[in-house]
């Protein structure tokens, strides 16, 4: 079977941020293996607990937040509240980590900032703070899974 996209426009370096569990992050590991497949670099920014499943499937990683931090969101008995479980999230996950999260944009290697188009899934705000922060072509990913 042919290449069902046979035209290249040249390697991409993408940084690929998440905030979350498991379900969150596997996903775009999936996202980048694929990327690096095709030839372009993949940079993953999450929290430091999914280092070594990001590192074991070749990608680049950067932390966010730490593996402390992680284990005490897990271990916070409002994440398993049926009606507490969303302010947990926002609190102890995505609140502390956004401004983390720019920051750890500029700390991308040695790269140019022009070469390093931006790949977020629902990062509050993410659109124009990315824009602000590296000036260079920008594109939003929403994951969608499909079971078969």
């Amino acid at each position: 079977m042919a290449n069902a996209f046979p035209i290249r426009f040249g390697t991409l370096e993408i940084l690929l941020p998440t905030i979350g569990s498991a379900g969150d992050v596997h996903p775009v590991i999936e996202l980048g293996t694929a990327l690096r497949k095709r030839g372009h670099g993949a940079t993953l920014i999450t929290n430091q607990f999914f280092e070594q499943q990001v590192r074991e499937a070749g990608l680049d990683f950067v932390p966010m937040g730490t593996l402390q931090e992680a284990e005490q969101i897990i271990a916070d008995p409002r994440l398993w509240h049926p009606t507490k479980s969303f302010a947990c999230i926002v609190e102890r996950a995505i609140a502390p980590n956004i401004e983390r999260l720019y920051t750890s944009f500029g700390s991308v290697g040695t790269r140019e900032r022009s070469s390093l188009p931006l790949a977020c899934a629902s990062v509050p705000g993410s659109r124009k703070r990315s824009s602000a922060c590296l000036s260079s072509p920008f594109t939003c990913s929403h994951r969608c899974c499909a079971v078969s």
